[in-house]
């Protein structure tokens, strides 16, 4: 391969390793170009059609992309890199940082029935107007925080371990239309200056703590800080996300990638204690294998990792063409691809139907034909449709996962790995055939070596979904051995079989406290309180 050096709008060629120079790659939007592939998004809520892209390999092979720890520097809201369309790409040792964080941090001084009082630190510019709380920078204003809910999250000022996560609405004088899309009402605020504070008055107080740190999330996930598409055999190296907007890394639809030494962390570069406005990595519909090694995310304002396909639902077949829906919130993405292998479900059930393969694809919106091998039966209008060969292994080694409120998220009925880790944040199964529709199902899991440094359960295993009396369950087979736990709560277990218990500790050696609701079995060695309960949710169908 040859060698080149790296400049501002570049045109990539295949075959060539490409070298940075330069200490800082700035970019502002002149530098850019606009991309309106909207499969690039991870957005539910869409502010703008087009991306503002600073580097983008598409339609490519065989390239290494090294910064040399440069840092690439973000004057306003723009996309760092997209690769589209590729095969064997690595991008490494480099350092991304935004002109602002898209987070903004303040401290709880006050704290009364229908009021917050805060205090914005400095690094985070906003205004206030008619009620509305507006974070800004020299490039760009966010003015929608009352368009929809938004993360305000609380942390603790000195470990900056995550302690709630409520959502509100910021600045919408119309309270009665505050209520989430899953259901319940979020707290509705409107803001208003104070001298040095500002105050958030409204209704539906969080439980916060006076002296926390609370963190102000845009909603805009439009912009991932590195997105891969439709991409094969991509590498990850050495890459540090100092304050990123929306997703950290995006693979869609890839097959085999390997992220190693991924950095998200809090420092002296940092700009806040968070990292990053959503997910640190949120990989969706993934082929073969997903390796993440040595790696530290912390301070995330959503999941560190969330791994998942989607379920389609059924709508109509005639002859072997057959009808499905997106029925979520999330269209924009590459699920299935021509050569994929579907199953149909009964309902909302795990009751396999049939199976077939597709050999084209029309699209009209959220709405897709997809022309199969085999003619199938007709089943009920909803019932769910999966993709069969987007179920990628996923293996995690030597990574530290914490600093925030949420979890780590696996749905694939790949084989899952996760060895030697550090985590602050559940592990967690789920399955939603209600609202995001996220898919799959595990069927092979082993965590091995993790140490768990939390209280609450360190398992979780929580699908929602229809049981019947053939398929009761929906996780399967997951294992947890030689693990190290703060506290005896280990397990939380809903609807899922074969659970294997080995060889853990806690700190306080105790027995281990396990909660089995509608579960199955239970494989130990250990001494294991078992609560069993059989209550339904209201999130099971």
């Amino acid at each position: 391969m040859k060698t080149k050096k790296f400049f501002k709008d570049i045109t990539f060629e295949s075959n060539t390793i490409y070298q940075v120079e330069d200490e800082v790659l700035n970019y502002y939007k002149k530098d850019t170009k606009s991309v309106s592939n909207i499969e690039f998004f991870c957005s539910t809520t869409r502010y703008s059609d087009a991306l503002d892209v600073a580097i983008h390999i598409d339609n490519k092979e065989n390239i290494v992309l090294d910064f040399n720890n440069s840092t690439l520097f973000l004057n306003g809201a723009l996309t760092p890199i997209i690769i589209s369309n590729c095969k064997n790409i690595e991008i490494k040792n480099v350092v991304v940082k935004y002109d602002r964080s898209f987070n903004t941090q303040m401290t709880l001084i006050e704290k009364g029935e229908d009021f917050i009082k805060v205090k914005v630190d400095e690094r985070f510019p906003y205004e206030i107007n008619d009620g509305k709380f507006i974070p800004k920078s020299k490039y760009w204003r966010d003015e929608t925080l009352h368009q929809t809910y938004i993360f305000l999250q609380e942390f603790d000022p000195v470990t900056r371990i995550g302690l709630s996560w409520p959502v509100v609405m910021i600045g919408n004088k119309d309270a009665d239309k505050c209520e989430l899309p899953w259901g319940g009402q979020t707290c509705s605020l409107l803001a208003y200056q104070e001298g040095e504070y500002v105050i958030f008055k409204g209704k539906n107080i969080p439980d916060y703590h006076v002296g926390s740190i609370l963190i102000l999330c845009m909603n805009n996930r439009d912009i991932s800080n590195l997105v891969m598409y439709n991409s094969s055999n991509i590498k990850i190296s050495n890459y540090r996300i100092v304050n990123g907007l929306g997703m950290g890394l995006l693979p869609i639809y890839c097959k085999d990638i390997t992220i190693d030494g991924l950095k998200m962390f809090y420092d002296d570069k940092s700009i806040g204690i968070i990292s990053n406005t959503a997910d640190g990595i949120h990989g969706v519909a993934l082929k073969g294998d997903f390796i993440l090694k040595n790696s530290i995310i912390t301070g995330t304002i959503d999941d560190a990792l969330n791994i998942h396909s989607n379920y389609y639902v059924f709508e109509d077949v005639k002859d072997n063409v057959l009808t499905a829906i997106c029925a979520g919130p999330s269209d924009a993405f590459k699920i299935f691809d021509v050569g994929d292998k579907i199953a149909i479900y009964l309902d909302h059930t795990m009751e396999k139907i049939d199976e077939a393969t597709i050999l084209n694809i029309k699209q009209e919106g959220k709405k897709y034909y997809f022309t199969l091998d085999k003619n199938i039966i007709r089943v009920n209008k909803g019932s769910l449709i999966e993709n069969l060969s987007t179920q990628p292994n996923i293996y995690i080694t030597n990574c530290e996962f914490g600093k925030a409120n949420t979890h780590l998220r696996f749905q694939s009925r790949g084989e899952i790995i996760i060895d030697n880790c550090i985590t602050e944040m559940d592990i967690l199964f789920t399955g939603d055939t209600n609202f995001w529709y996220e898919s799959s199902p595990v069927t092979n899991v082993t965590i091995k070596n993790t140490k768990f440094i939390m209280d609450k359960s360190g398992v979780v295993s929580i699908p929602e979904f229809k049981s019947s009396k053939n398929e009761p369950y929906y996780h399967k087979n997951i294992t947890v051995t030689n693990c190290e736990f703060s506290s005896p709560n280990a397990l939380y277990i809903r609807y899922s079989d074969n659970i294997n218990f080995y060889d853990c500790t806690n700190k306080e050696n105790k027995p281990f406290e396990a909660h089995f609701d509608n579960a199955g079995t239970l494989n130990t060695n250990l001494n294991v309180n078992i609560k069993r309960t059989a209550n339904k949710g209201d999130r099971d169908e």
